[in-house]
């Protein structure tokens, strides 16, 4: 069963992310059911995706992607973010997937 599309809305409310995040989000933006959020690092940047186009059937999915929304390979990943290689992904990093809420 799907949340409703108000209240998935309401889910992604960025406004109300942004307090969350604070200062560690240098960008964060709404972009249909996704939260695109730029966080900051010492040698850079890292760009994070929360994706609820399946939430509540599913967790929201997280990623860490490129300037084009592509998922970056492990190696470039937050260090202890990933947990692997998914097997059925082909080479795509499993995420810790989490539920909103």
């Amino acid at each position: 069963m799907a949340l409703h599309p108000v209240v998935l809305a309401d889910l992604l409310e960025v406004e109300q992310a942004r307090v969350q995040l604070g200062d560690r989000a240098q960008d964060l933006r709404r972009e249909g059911n996704c939260l695109l959020v730029t966080l900051g690092r010492p040698d850079g940047t890292w760009n994070l995706r929360l994706d609820g186009s399946r939430y509540d059937a599913e967790p929201f999915d997280v990623a860490l992607v490129d300037d084009e929304g592509e998922i970056l390979q492990a190696e470039d990943w937050i260090p202890g973010f990933g947990l692997g290689v998914h097997p059925s992904l082909n080479g795509v990093p499993a995420d810790n997937s989490i539920h909103a809420g």
